[in-house]
This record gives structure tokens, C-alpha cells and sequence, in this order.
């Protein structure tokens, strides 16, 4: 379950994903990613946002961990287009 901000930035670092390519991939504005990325805590925004960023991290194939000991982690199945860093 999505539900804290560092799981967020957590999940873009196992992609190794920048706050412009999560924006995209969630069909999002860029200042919404990094206005949710500046709080600390408890996400504080609407369902839709929320949803779209956990969707595309998701699809990406980051599994979030509910409490009570908050995380993320990789599928396995995924894992072998993780470690291609972006250029930038």
C-alpha cells in the first residue's frame, strides 16, 4: 500500500528513475511530483494522483509494503530492466 512519501522516492531510486520520468509515466505535471516529494510523511494529496503514481510505479514492478513497516521492493520479474539508469 502507497501511503507514505518516502516510499515514492524509495521506489524512483530503485528504477533509478528522475521526478520528470514518474511524472510522465504517471500522466502527471512534473511541480506535482516534486510538491509531493518536498513533504515528509503521510501523502497529502488527492485519490487520482496517488493512484496514477502508484499505477505507473507499479507497472514498473515496484511492490509497496503496508505497515506495519513501510517499503518497497522490486518484483523479481521485473528486475532485469531496473538497473538501466537515465542519462541526464
Amino acid at each position: 500500500m502507497l501511503t507514505d512519501v518516502r516510499q515514492i522516492k524509495a521506489a524512483r531510486a530503485l528504477l533509478r528513475w528522475r521526478q520528470d520520468r514518474l511524472a510522465q509515466e504517471a500522466g502527471l505535471a512534473l511541480a506535482t511530483i516534486r510538491r509531493l516529494e518536498r513533504l515528509e510523511g503521510r501523502i497529502e494529496a488527492n485519490f487520482d494522483t496517488v493512484q496514477r503514481i502508484r499505477e505507473a510505479l507499479e507497472n514498473a514492478g515496484i511492490e509497496f509494503v503496508g505497515a506495519p513497516n513501510l517499503g518497497v521492493h522490486v518484483s523479481a520479474t521485473r528486475q532485469e530492466g531496473v538497473a538501466k539508469p537515465e542519462v541526464g
